[in-house]
């Protein structure tokens, strides 16, 4: 339990990071150009807030699949080796060098 627990905090993790960086990003650009242009500049301004957010919440879905991928064998390691949590989680690791993509 202790593994699947601190593979879902790492990962809720990134998937909070990621949405209050949408947010601050969305936000943040909105007000920017709410006072720095108005009319139809600002839709545009507003726009590219939202494009912006958009490619911030997809970096962060794929932050938070790359943290499932190199954390993926941490249990196998933990049952096969029996290892504790800790150094099951830094064997998963291990293992996962280099190949991200094919545990993807």
């Amino acid at each position: 339990m202790r593994i699947a627990w601190n593979i879902y905090l790492r990962f809720a993790g990134a998937g909070i990071v990621t949405y209050i960086a949408c947010v601050l990003v969305v936000v943040g650009w909105a007000a920017v150009s709410a006072i720095a242009m108005a009319g139809a500049a600002r839709g545009l301004l507003i726009t590219v807030a939202v494009v912006l957010g958009i490619a911030a919440g997809l970096a962060g879905l794929f932050w938070m699949c790359y943290l499932y991928a190199k954390y993926c064998l941490a249990v196998p390691a933990c049952v096969v080796e029996t290892l504790p949590a800790r150094p099951a989680l830094k064997r998963s690791r291990f293992l996962a060098k280099g190949s991200i993509k094919k545990l993807f």
